[in-house]
């Protein structure tokens, strides 16, 4: 029987850490210093957000990580004031990423099916949410699910119309260069199988040479793409 979930509007969420200097981005920060990447992660995640609400102005959210030295209150508290009011704001529940991510999908598939983000992809082209929501929209037989993966073999988009449970719970997947190809695998032999759909590669950036990566994609643009990280990055 197709599932009758409803579809009430497209949903997508952005996951991602308070930009801080000093916290987060680590491998950036020893390339361009602790001030510079803070500044960028601030960058990357008011377009990965502005992105997000052009795409599901009635349905984005941003998921923030837990901040272990602040109470929860204070980092939610924190959070809102970085995003637009119309932004909802979550705290990320989880003890590693992929089980943060899964709890985010439970509570969003709840309501229809989602996306979820990345803050560290702020030039991901808007066709990719579009075409990742037209795969997840309506009734469906099977369990579905679209992946993005990164380059370096994670991820940088996951969307389902329900929480993937133990194909993102599996701690020892995360942080190899293999966990996006290990969760196709398993979509793929669940019972019963998920309907998988890949999007093409994308990039993250986690490094100085991701950076310069993307600075390269952004001067070969119109200049609508990322406009805060471009600004930042004087193109």
């Amino acid at each position: 029987m197709s599932s009758s979930r409803p579809y009430f509007f497209p949903q997508i969420a952005v996951l991602g850490r308070i930009p801080r200097v000093g916290s987060g981005k680590t491998r950036l920060a020893r390339g361009v210093g602790a001030e510079r990447a803070a500044a960028l992660a601030a960058a990357f995640l008011a377009d990965s957000v502005e992105r997000a609400r052009r795409v599901a102005p009635g349905g984005t959210w941003f998921y923030v990580a837990p901040e272990p030295d602040r109470d929860p209150a204070e980092t939610l508290a924190d959070a809102r004031q970085r995003v637009d009011p119309a932004v909802r704001v979550e705290l990320q529940v989880g003890a590693h990423l992929g089980a943060r991510m899964d709890g985010a999908l439970a509570e969003l598939t709840a309501r229809g099916p989602a996306i979820l983000v990345g803050a560290d992809v702020p030039d991901l082209p808007d066709r990719f949410l579009h075409e990742s929501l037209a795969r997840l929209a309506g009734p469906s037989d099977q369990p579905r699910l679209v992946l993005g993966p990164a380059a370096d073999g994670g991820f940088v988009l996951v969307g389902a119309d329900r929480a993937p449970g133990a194909m993102l719970r599996d701690e020892s997947a995360w942080g190899t260069p293999d966990v996006c190809a290990r969760t196709l695998r398993l979509a793929r032999t669940a019972v019963p199988p998920w309907d998988v759909h890949e999007l093409p590669p994308w990039w993250d950036v986690d490094e100085p040479a991701d950076l310069a990566a993307l600075a390269a994609r952004l001067r070969a643009g119109d200049g609508s793409v990322a406009p805060r990280t471009a600004e930042l990055l004087a193109i």
